[in-house]
């Protein structure tokens, strides 16, 4: 939105998607019965997390030329454009936070039962990337 003046509901339009989206996908998980996490339903969780992401592309194209809609994608998907410091940081900020907050809950630096688990399945990590 550079050079562009942002409109007063553009926020309310924000969470009002953003709710709407997670919401349509977590109710019906809610009325499950039994275990969610063990079944295939499980991606309704999933999909209602990507609420946020879902509401901030669709207001970033209403009303936006095609140009601007490549030139979003592009710095989306264009990794060249990010330098190699980032990247570190973004790909060690997770185990590094971890590490701290185990070091000042238990005074000790061990592996916890999640980043265990994050160690053996690390595409656990994709929706925190």
């Amino acid at each position: 939105m550079v050079g562009q003046a942002v409109p007063n509901n553009q926020p309310l339009r924000f969470f009002l998607l953003t709710f709407g989206f997670s919401w349509l996908f977590w109710i019906p998980a809610a009325l499950i019965k039994g275990d969610i996490m063990g079944s295939s339903l499980v991606a309704l969780l999933y999909l209602g997390g990507l609420g946020p992401a879902a509401a901030g592309i669709i207001l970033s194209h209403i009303g936006r030329s095609v140009s601007a809609r490549k030139e979003y994608w592009s710095r989306v998907f264009d990794f060249k454009r990010i330098d190699g410091w980032w990247i570190l940081i973004i790909l060690f900020s997770y185990p590094l936070i971890s590490a701290i907050t185990t070091f000042l809950v238990q005074g000790t630096v061990q592996l916890t039962d999640s980043f265990r688990i994050t160690l053996a399945y690390p595409t656990q990590l994709v929706p925190l990337l």
